[in-house]
């Protein structure tokens, strides 16, 4: 989370579009919290597949609002493992 939530729709609004992609159940995207008043870019593209196994298009669940329950962020818990699914898997797409 990027900052409060005036923040987050104010980055939301501007032209060009901004996005953000989470994975599972990825830790990091749910911190510092929306209960300390913090906000997400929108729209969120979370890809639901398991790390090590292939994304294919039905694995991406797209959702939308600076506070949104329905993508990552409604998943209780989290874990590391799905966080470093971005530098193992993702980052290999720019080779």
């Amino acid at each position: 989370m990027v900052g409060n939530v005036a923040f987050a729709t104010f980055v939301t609004a501007q032209a060009g579009g901004n996005f953000r992609v989470t994975h599972a159940n990825d830790l990091v995207p749910k911190l510092p919290g929306y209960l300390l008043g913090y906000g997400h870019v929108s729209p969120e593209y979370w890809i639901t597949s398991p790390t090590g196994a292939t994304v294919t298009a039905n694995d991406i669940q797209v959702s939308s609002g600076v506070v949104d329950l329905q993508g990552n962020q409604g998943q209780l818990g989290g874990t590391i493992d799905d966080h470093l699914f971005y530098f193992n898997q993702v980052a290999a797409c720019l080779l």
